[in-house]
């Protein structure tokens, strides 16, 4: 197979069959591969026209919306010298070539990692922003802080301004390690925080390095007049992503930063708002199902359905209608969430009319803005109690709707 490099600079891997899937596990595909010194990957694969629209289609998601959902990122597996090697978050972002040889690729692997990478309890991370920004925006943990899964996590500055150190004692065996300690730093920070260069055991793991897109540190729970809260929250997250063994990150923490990314724009912010609500409700189910009532209901009136004699057209659009009803919809865990005094009417009333305001342009008048803008926060202050609820945390938060801190009980879903 004739590979094209020549927009690689000095290639470590070369013309390698690499596996790929995304986040979400909706696409996936073989590939010959050659990534670069400097992390830049080129892909080749056989002419698939299907496997080409779908991708096409999330490119101009991103280029209309400037979010990427899971379903753009991937990871490829591929063995060299008989070492597996992942490479990690590949966004497929520019538009393919289309060759006699087939499809070709450009873009940058956000991490290697090689399998013999020795166990280790030191971690040393050089990341994207300098020690004032990170301190700054993590408030009340400062520059050094014990935690649970972590140890003692000190910020020290770095020979670049716009760069620092984060040294770490792991205290368990959590799956990439440095990836879970940068999103859980830029989930309580607000900031698009990237490790560039990472130390453990010593060896030297190198990373693109990535320039901030955004620091919106109002954008975060993380509480402001309580430490022992903040560390407790930091535990929180951490736990949570420790437990997701498969990934190197998780879609639910990951949220805040699509949120964070849609925030330039209004109905970006209110739609991204939406759908945030409905995919954590999606990962964090709980136990919830419908009632034996509702289920009894249902099948009644779908026996009626298929006895009434209606026009088959008709007859299927009814009782496709109520086959939906059977699934768990949002409607039925955010009662629940009511039920069990997670939320309350109002976090619903206001989801509810933000999903059915659609996509419409942006407010008209002040009024509108203000109107919207109140909205918003109702519906940002519930995607917060989903996600605590969900990484089961208990404690303070910082609430879009209150000056001070509000305290919340972890309830399990049942």
């Amino acid at each position: 197979m004739l590979l094209e490099v020549t927009r690689l600079k000095s290639a470590m891997i070369t013309n390698e069959k690499a596996s790929f899937v995304n986040r979400s596990g909706s696409i996936s595909f073989e590939a010959s591969v050659s990534i670069a010194d400097d992390l830049s990957i080129h892909l080749q694969l056989a002419n698939d026209p299907k496997l080409l629209e779908r991708i096409t289609s999330l490119q101009k998601q991103f280029l209309q919306t400037g979010t990427v959902t899971d379903d753009g990122y991937y990871y490829a597996a591929l063995v060299v010298d008989g070492k597996r090697v992942q490479a990690n978050d590949i966004l497929l972002i520019d538009r393919p070539e289309i060759l006699e040889t087939g499809l070709h690729f450009h873009s940058v692997v956000d991490l290697l990692t090689y399998s013999d990478q020795p166990p280790s309890d030191i971690l040393e991370l050089l990341v994207n922003v300098g020690s004032g920004t990170l301190v700054d925006s993590l408030g009340l943990l400062g520059e050094s802080f014990e935690t649970v899964d972590f140890g003692k996590v000190e910020i020290l500055s770095g020979a670049e301004d716009d760069r620092c150190w984060i040294h770490s004692q792991l205290k368990t065996g959590i799956p990439f390690p440095e990836n879970k300690l940068v999103e859980t730093l830029r989930f309580l920070s607000g900031t698009d925080l990237s490790w560039t260069e990472a130390k453990v055991a010593g060896k030297r793991m190198v990373r693109a390095a990535k320039v901030p897109l955004f620091l919106e540190p109002d954008l975060s729970p993380m509480p402001t007049g309580d430490r022992s809260g903040a560390i407790k929250m930091f535990d929180a997250v951490t736990q949570f992503l420790g437990t997701n063994t498969g990934r190197h990150t998780s879609s639910e923490t990951d949220t805040l930063s699509n949120l964070r990314q849609a925030r330039k724009n209004l109905v970006n912010f209110r739609l991204v708002l939406g759908a945030a609500v409905e995919h954590l409700l999606k990962r964090f189910p709980g136990k919830v199902a419908l009632g034996a009532d509702a289920l009894q209901h249902i099948d009644d009136s779908l026996f009626v359905i298929d006895n009434a004699g209606l026009h088959p057209t008709i007859k299927e659009k009814l009782k496709s209608a109520l086959v939906n009803q059977r699934n768990l919809q949002p409607k039925h865990v955010l009662a629940a969430m009511k039920a069990l005094g997670l939320i309350d009417s109002s976090h619903i009333k206001t989801y509810e009319n933000i999903r059915n305001m659609g996509s419409q342009g942006d407010p008209s008048s002040l009024k509108e803005t203000n109107d919207t803008l109140r909205k918003t926060a109702v519906v940002l202050d519930l995607v917060y109690r989903i996600l605590l609820n969900g990484i089961s945390y208990s404690g303070k938060y910082r609430s879009p709707l209150k000056p001070t801190d509000v305290t919340m009980k972890f309830v399990p879903l049942a």
